[in-house]
């Protein structure tokens, strides 16, 4: 995994986090591969850039992801954060939330071999005719 890719991961633990994180909570959920040293200076680089929040000092630092209310770069530019135009229902939160984890948190998942090997591009899907007809209904504007 590239060191970009690892930092991303950090910033991902600590978004996927109930509270504040020092190093020893957060290296257990990282994966093998992530040197201490290397987590203190992305941490380090991240509070930085204002994605994350230091708090406390020495053995009682702790971690978390910056609420983005007012940052230094907003207020000099005189930006406010903006709300979201579209609000989604509950499934598709708990859909979102599911993709927005980090990609070694998520469960594995694959193909039923039986329909790999039966499916035929352009002639069989992978829904049945009424489950097709439904999210057309559904997708179409009114």
């Amino acid at each position: 995994m590239p060191n970009k890719a690892k930092k991303l991961a950090v910033l991902e633990c600590l978004k996927c986090a109930d509270g504040p994180l020092g190093i020893p909570d957060l290296l257990p959920l990282l994966p093998s591969g992530f040197a201490e040293r290397s987590v203190r200076r992305w941490l380090r680089e991240l509070v930085d850039e204002g994605s994350v929040v230091k708090s406390g000092r020495k053995r009682g630092t702790r971690y978390r992801v910056s609420t983005g209310q007012t940052s230094d770069a907003q207020a000099a530019g005189g930006q406010a954060p903006v709300a979201p135009a579209v609000q989604f229902s509950p499934p598709a939160q708990t859909a979102i939330a599911h993709v927005r984890q980090p990609i070694f948190l998520r469960p594995p998942t694959s193909y039923k071999a039986d329909w790999l090997a039966s499916y035929k591009p352009n002639r069989t899907t992978y829904f049945r005719q009424g489950e097709v007809e439904q999210l057309a209904e559904q997708g179409s504007r009114a």
